[in-house]
């Protein structure tokens, strides 16, 4: 997130249910990827988006804005890299 300010990461949760990781994994097979995740971990950010808007690569997002409590869901298998699942409120 070049041009982007980070404030704040707030550490929320790693102890999600176990429907919540079968949904992270159902959303995994979505992507097309093959492994099966067996962590998942949420976290949420504080952040100064880029004045200009060219700075930007998420249409979702408006420049010159500051984003609070924007969360942020990571899973991976044992061991594995961890992949943003989803993001945003």
């Amino acid at each position: 997130m070049k041009g982007f300010e980070l404030h704040k990461v707030y550490f929320v949760d790693d102890e999600f249910s176990e429907s919540t990781l079968q949904a992270v994994n159902a959303k995994g097979k979505k992507q097309g990827w093959t492994e099966k995740f067996t962590q998942v971990v949420y976290f949420q950010t504080d952040f100064q988006t880029p004045i200009k808007e060219s700075d930007i690569n998420n249409p979702e997002w408006e420049a010159n804005t500051e984003y609070i409590h924007y969360g942020w869901t990571l899973a991976r298998s044992d061991g594995g890299k961890w992949r943003i699942i989803s993001e945003g409120y």
